[in-house]
């Protein structure tokens, strides 16, 4: 009879479903947007193209999923220094996670061998009580001016070799997250293998033109289309360099098609990326 009890236990516990607890997944994603003397660019293939002092405004953007209540952020935001010089910043006061770090969110600029922007926001019972979890907005806005030649190139990064994890406990990239539903005063994870930072998107190449200036005067203007008109009908000639330029859309060839595009271009209806980058 005990054995028959003991085989009916064992039957019973054998048909009982386990349960397995998931580990939370803390993702994070950031990436980059950029508006060049105030316009959106929206299209990107292999560059931005920029002319020499143009304005570029890099938005530095998160987003987190449900389980990630956000914490402390510590970033690296490089750029090149060779054509890219920093100028400004705004925070973007209307973030839900600006909000929670007001009292200690700092940018500080740094020019060693690579320069950087170091990015640290730190959430502080001074501004909530909860961190908050299912962001997706702007953290900062960061100015740079274009300054160089022709097909010189630049790049706007987050550095993926600098994310804190186990194998580099001393990354200097790193976001915590609370795990006791966003509670201050509770548990956080700092760092480790169920954090996903992802910088897929954080990075943008800029490449510096020249095309449709082809007076020189560093500016895009009616009088370059002009000049353009006046080429392609054969009432003036270009030298070897203004020929370059004139030829905006890079097919070979200078017609009324690239005078039509830079007095677009000096209109504000166009800008030089919605012709480059198709």
């Amino acid at each position: 009879m005990k054995k028959i009890l003991i085989a009916l236990l064992v039957l019973c516990i054998a048909f009982i479903p386990v349960l397995v607890i998931a580990q939370p997944r803390y993702e994070a994603d950031f990436s980059l947007t950029v508006s060049v003397n105030g316009a959106e660019v929206k299209t990107i293939k292999d560059y931005i193209y920029v002319y020499d002092t143009d304005v570029l405004d890099v938005g530095l953007n998160l987003k987190t999923n449900e389980d990630f209540y956000a914490g402390p952020l510590s970033a690296e935001i490089h750029y090149t220094d060779s054509f890219l010089e920093y100028n400004d910043f705004d925070w973007n006061e209307y973030s839900r996670f600006y909000s929670a770090c007001k009292s200690y969110s700092n940018l500080s600029l740094y020019q060693e061998e690579i320069s950087f922007l170091k990015l640290d926001m730190i959430p502080t019972t001074d501004d909530c009580v909860k961190a908050p979890n299912l962001l997706n907005e702007c953290l900062i806005n960061i100015q740079l001016v274009a300054n160089g030649k022709r097909d010189d190139v630049a790049q706007v990064y987050l550095d993926e070799s600098t994310i804190r994890n186990r194998s580099n406990p001393f990354g200097s990239t790193y976001f915590a997250c609370y795990t006791d539903n966003g509670d201050l005063a509770g548990n956080r994870y700092d760092f480790g293998s169920e954090i996903y930072l992802d910088f897929s998107k954080a990075s943008i190449k800029f490449k510096i033109t020249d095309s449709g200036d082809v007076n020189s005067d560093k500016r895009i203007t009616s009088s370059d289309s002009l000049l353009i008109m006046q080429m392609a009908t054969g009432i003036k000639s270009l030298d070897s360099h203004q020929a370059i330029v004139a030829d905006v859309d890079s097919n070979g060839k200078v017609n009324s098609s690239d005078g039509l595009a830079i007095l677009q271009i000096s209109a504000g209806i166009r800008t030089i990326n919605d012709i480059l980058n198709i």
